[in-house]
């Protein structure tokens, strides 16, 4: 069994990028079977464009991040709110237990 990488055109190898993206391009930076001049060109553009695409998906992965911890923020505020409003008395008895 001969491994992908030295196969005449199976040289297609999933490499992985940074954010765990697979994108499939050959070693040599060029789609399968094309020749020619603009065949580099065409693996270079590929790139570029996982690589953006990576950093658009850093962007929304940490607003999301941003978003939980406003979240986060506004859940211990409301946790605050009922410790003053038992501490008021305002819930009593059962109430105040099973918080």
């Amino acid at each position: 069994p001969i491994s992908f990488r030295h196969h005449p055109w199976l040289r297609n190898v999933f490499i992985g990028d940074a954010n765990g993206e697979r994108e499939k391009r050959s070693e040599r930076g060029r789609d399968v079977g094309e020749r020619g001049r603009n065949a580099g060109e065409r693996g270079r553009d590929a790139a570029r464009e996982g690589e953006r695409r990576g950093e658009r998906e850093r962007e929304i992965e940490s607003d999301r991040e941003r978003e939980r911890e406003r979240e986060r923020e506004r859940e211990r505020e409301r946790e605050r709110e009922r410790e003053r409003e038992r501490e008021r008395g305002v819930i009593s008895g059962r109430g105040a237990a099973r918080e």
